[in-house]
């Protein structure tokens, strides 16, 4: 989302939604990079901006880009790692990918 639009959503919603953003209609790579931690972030950042006192009593969603159990979590990383014009860590870091054993999956949320 777009700063103007999700300052609004944090000021007026309940529920706010914090993806990336798909300009061009498909998951491509300025999609992936736009879930990146820092970006997600920035978005979050908007969405407090406009909520205010409230921000605490928000419920943040988001899509999730990856989700998979699996016990070699810096292999898969490594695999998607190209779809997100990314590194490995930084997919790991993405709060738009959950990878790894159930352990690591609930130690990321």
């Amino acid at each position: 989302g777009a700063p103007r639009v999700l300052r609004f959503a944090g000021a007026t919603a309940d529920i706010v939604g914090v993806n990336a953003s798909i300009h061009s209609g498909e998951i491509d790579t300025d999609a992936a990079r736009d879930g990146l931690p820092e970006r997600i972030d920035e978005k979050v950042a908007w969405v407090r901006e406009g909520a205010g006192d409230r921000f605490d009593a928000l419920e943040l969603n988001a899509w999730l880009a990856v989700a998979e159990v699996t016990d070699d979590q810096q292999g898969l990383a490594e695999l998607v790692a190209p779809m997100f014009d990314a590194t490995p860590a930084e997919v790991l870091s993405s709060p738009l990918a959950l990878i790894g054993s159930p352990a690591q999956i609930a130690e990321q949320l």
